[in-house]
């Protein structure tokens, strides 16, 4: 649900990945270069954030330096599809581009935070959102990198704790994905 850290969290593991440091106590064993896509907020406020986590767990700039890249959908966008007349259509010079980015960087991790920012489909339309799906699939198929999409679930009456199949939208994206 909003506001209960769907943002902090994936940074805080992109912490932990980049400097290979078992922050979270989730398993971390070796660093491995990250990329977090923050497609909602401007690019200052992802380095705030990011700098709050590295106060707290004690990481210094250069730990993350060259291992984790930050951008912002406000400075490009990240647009991998959009529907035109009925169909989704992928945009290939952008998922092209995700991929010479990747691979020139080494990146293991991609974050997308949110998935529902990096299309312009319909959210409820399952054609649409297995295509969105399966394009971000081929980028982590072609570059063998991990790919993490950050999701939002629907407004629940707040006395259960959410599970993928209080996904918003399209049961598909729930479907597609792995772990």
């Amino acid at each position: 649900p909003g506001g209960i850290g769907k943002t902090a969290l994936p940074l805080a593991e992109a912490t932990a990945l980049a400097t290979g440091r078992d922050l979270l106590r989730d398993g971390v064993r070796e660093a491995a270069p990250v990329w977090y896509l923050g497609l909602e907020d401007p690019l200052e406020e992802y380095e705030r954030r990011l700098a709050g986590i590295a106060l707290h767990y004690d990481v210094a700039a250069a730990d993350l330096t060259g291992r984790l890249f930050l951008d912002s959908g406000r400075d490009q966008r990240f647009v991998i599809a959009s529907t035109t007349r009925n169909n989704a259509t992928v945009h290939a010079p952008v998922v092209e581009e995700i991929i010479a980015t990747v691979r020139a960087n080494d990146i293991a991790l991609v974050i997308v935070d949110p998935f529902v920012a990096s299309h312009t489909v319909p959210e409820s339309d399952n054609t649409a959102i297995a295509t969105v799906a399966a394009a971000w699939a081929r980028i982590a198929d072609e570059t063998g990198c991990a790919v993490e999409l950050v999701h939002h679930v629907r407004k629940s009456n707040g006395f259960q704790e959410a599970s993928a199949d209080d996904a918003r939208g399209a049961s598909a994206l729930v479907n597609a994905a792995r772990s």
